[in-house]
């Protein structure tokens, strides 16, 4: 809400009939423009002949417009012509630019993993992986593995990590910390732990910005820690199960050759001797 879409001509018009300084409600907009996606609640006015503002009042029905992607072109009945008219209607059409606010990376994932399938305990070779939203310039370390105080400068933890761990990106969407001591960590972190970007001004090299270094830095917290520090612990159920023929014999309550103990388990399980 409060969003500002600017549509500037290339020359003075008649505004559509219309006079500047006048507030038109949304079905007056839509009268002289047609827009490709919803821009949602809305109305507009004539700055000047050339220049014409729509003020975003509710967000709620958009599509929402995307920038690159929306386009906005004249109706031919709305009659827009150059000033004074000389010319006919015009049918024009451009492309939504511009921004609609700062654009900074964000974390949108943040994954536990255990690269060796293990065990199911946070332990040393244990990942964790930052997934950001959009190519960042990686905070210019290119591939560079990162100590944990550099990793430090980047980033805050919810929950300690543990005494050492290291840091790189792995591409310009995907920061992976490697666990070396988990000594001092809080545990479980999985399900609590968050991250969130430092946007140290004072040290640019903790800054984590768009690949083309525009706009501004990561400084969002990150959704809580999902997946897993390796396969889960197995757990089993045991039954008995009953000799089918006992009823028949009238021994249901007896313990006898032909009874079951079946052990169920939680998933498949590697069974000792048969391989893997």
């Amino acid at each position: 809400m409060g969003d500002i879409i600017t549509i500037t001509f290339n020359r003075d018009t008649n505004m559509a009939g219309f006079s500047s300084g006048i507030l038109l409600s949304q079905d007056r907009v839509e009268n002289i423009f047609n827009f490709t996606q919803s821009l949602g609640s809305y109305q507009g006015i004539w700055v000047s002949r050339s220049v014409f503002r729509i003020t975003i009042l509710n967000t709620t029905f958009s599509s929402p417009p995307k920038i690159g992607v929306t386009t906005v072109s004249i109706k031919l009945s709305a009659d827009l012509r150059n000033f004074p008219p000389t010319a006919a209607p015009s049918t024009a059409t451009a492309i939504l630019g511009g921004n609609f606010g700062l654009i900074v990376p964000r974390i949108l994932l943040l994954t536990a993993r255990d690269p060796r399938a293990r065990d199911s305990v946070y332990g040393a070779g244990d990942e964790i992986i930052l997934t950001f939203d959009l190519p960042t310039n990686r905070a210019g370390r290119a591939s560079s593995v990162l100590s944990r105080t550099q990793v430090d400068a980047m980033f805050m933890f919810s929950l300690p990590l543990g005494r050492d761990y290291q840091g790189s990106f792995v591409d310009d969407k995907n920061f992976v910390i490697t666990v070396l001591d988990v000594n001092g960590s809080s545990q479980p972190l999985l399900g609590r732990m968050t991250v969130t970007c430092r946007n140290n001004q004072s040290n640019p090299a903790s800054l984590i910005l768009l690949s083309d270094n525009s706009e501004g830095a990561c400084f969002q917290e990150s959704p809580i820690l999902q997946g897993d520090f390796g396969p889960s612990n197995i757990s089993f159920l045991v039954q008995a199960k009953a000799w089918e023929n006992k009823t028949l014999l009238g021994l249901d309550s007896l313990y006898m050759a032909g009874d079951q103990i079946v052990v169920t388990f939680s998933e498949v399980s590697w069974v000792l001797g048969e391989g893997s």
